[in-house]
């Protein structure tokens, strides 16, 4: 999958308000394609340099991103921990019959709740952006057994694939295949 390669595969350097000349390169030539993942970008950083970006972009462009950016982020926000935390509601039982799945799952239930709101007390991130961000260290963290962790990253995986397939939607743009599409209809990109 493309999110595994992400930081491998960047063919530009990244520079000093990067974020916002994408962003304005997209709206001014009407190149929706690059949209969601440049929101989903926006999303993962700061937000202070989002706004600052977004501000940007705004004065550039008199476009109105902020509405579509703040609504995509919640959508975003709220997918990611369905997808994330779903894993904590399902039953499974080890494969191997090593761990006792019901003792971590409690402990991982019990973290997650007091994690959850992490971010707006100040004290770091929340249970769900750290699983977002270590997929597969998750199980581990909560001590199952490596084939509970295996299944546990896979949940995760399956979880990503649909928040990647739903992004665009997120922040009110037509589908990916839609978007694909229109860059491929359009005569000024270069196929």
């Amino acid at each position: 999958m493309a999110w595994d390669r992400r930081n491998d595969s960047r063919l530009i350097p990244s520079f000093e308000g990067e974020l916002a000349a994408y962003l304005t390169l997209a709206f001014e030539c009407d190149i929706k394609i690059i949209l969601p993942a440049l929101y989903y970008s926006a999303c993962k950083a700061p937000l202070v340099d989002t706004l600052t970006a977004l501000n940007s972009v705004h004065r550039a462009t008199n476009k109105d991103i902020y509405t579509s950016f703040f609504l995509g982020r919640d959508r975003l926000r709220h997918a990611e921990s369905q997808c994330s935390l779903s894993f904590l509601f399902c039953r499974f039982y080890c494969p191997g019959s090593q761990c006792d799945v019901e003792e971590r799952m409690r402990s991982a239930r019990s973290e997650a709740l007091q994690r959850s709101t992490a971010r707006g007390s100040g004290e770091g991130e929340t249970y769900v952006d750290w699983c977002v961000a270590r997929t597969n260290l998750i199980g581990a963290h909560h001590e199952f057994c490596p084939a509970c962790c295996k299944f546990i990253e896979g949940t995760f995986e399956d979880g990503r694939k649909v928040v990647w397939r739903e992004l665009p939607e997120f922040f009110g743009l037509p589908g990916w295949e839609a978007l694909k599409k229109e860059a491929l209809d359009d005569p000024s990109i270069v196929k």
